[in-house]
């Protein structure tokens, strides 16, 4: 099997080409920039371009299509709907309608920000609609048109991802609350958004999974331990002995984001459970794994 990995130096996507990479799959890697990672082949792909896509898919005949490349943060998304438009929603559809054409089995990483967050814990069977901001908005229509095409595929949803980088851009929670706290900076973090933390090799290893199977349909792939941000960030400072002292509780109102945030999304992952095996690491055993390796 061959795969071909979009976005890959995000924070998921270079997991993921160095997950086969070390698995001794056929890969091909590419992104809009060659980062400083030793992929196996590396292809310079921006997917807003379709030429470049259909030339790429010709060459390397992939059978599987990881697409992990994104606008993935609310706020520049709701300050520039046209990029969030043309890259989490057009490009998509592209993506979509050129895997038909090829042949080629796609992946596509999407996001519980699909939903509202008006009760959470979400399975894949509860439907997705009035997400809060254009992030959500997008990442659902690139859902549906997916859904509606006859291309084969899976759409994994994930939230809250984290972990050590392998890029040093791709922060995420658990770097940021780490390493304000470890600078004797003071933060404020949320506690009226629940969440389901995701380890982010977990969900490169359910992703791989999923791809060698050509798994098909909608999956639910995060942690399984449900809590506000703020718990969160409590039990990443008390894994790695900081001072909880320099965390505030805050309400997501206070903080005046561009983009609002659904209050409680969270995922059931029952079908990933039993289906495909997957059992990701507790928060405990997440952060454990974390302070034992220094940053990858």
């Amino acid at each position: 099997m061959k795969i071909l990995i979009t976005g890959s130096n995000g924070f998921l996507g270079a997991y993921l080409s160095k997950f086969s990479a070390d698995r001794n799959m056929q890969v091909v890697c590419t992104a809009k920039k060659r980062a400083d990672f030793q992929y196996p082949l590396f292809e310079y792909l921006d997917i807003t371009d379709p030429v470049r896509l259909k030339y790429l898919l010709d060459l390397h005949q992939p059978d599987v299509l990881i697409n992990t490349a994104a606008i993935s943060k609310p706020d520049p998304c709701q300050k520039n709907k046209p990029d969030c438009y043309a890259v989490n929603y057009m490009a998509v559809k592209t993506i979509a309608d050129v895997c038909y054409q090829k042949g080629v089995h796609l992946i596509h990483m999407s996001s519980d920000f699909v939903y509202d967050g008006r009760r959470g814990l979400y399975s894949e069977e509860d439907i997705p609609e009035n997400p809060v901001n254009y992030y959500g908005h997008c990442k659902l229509e690139a859902e549906k048109h997916i859904v509606s095409s006859p291309v084969k595929s899976a759409i994994v949803r994930t939230c809250l991802v984290y972990g050590y980088p392998l890029m040093p851009q791709a922060s995420n929670l658990f770097t940021w609350v780490k390493s304000s706290l470890e600078k004797g900076n003071s933060i404020q973090v949320v506690n009226d958004q629940f969440r389901t933390p995701t380890l982010v090799a977990d969900l490169a290893d359910a992703v791989l999974k999923l791809a060698s199977k050509k798994a098909e349909g909608i999956w639910h792939i995060s942690g399984d331990e449900y809590l506000s941000v703020y718990e969160f960030a409590c039990r990443i400072a008390s894994a790695f002995d900081l001072p909880l002292s320099r965390m505030q509780p805050v309400a997501s109102a206070t903080l005046n984001q561009v983009a609002m945030r659904p209050p409680k999304t969270g995922f059931r992952i029952n079908k990933a459970i039993c289906e495909i095996n997957y059992h990701p690491h507790n928060i405990s055993q997440g952060l454990d794994v974390l302070h034992e390796h220094t940053n990858p």
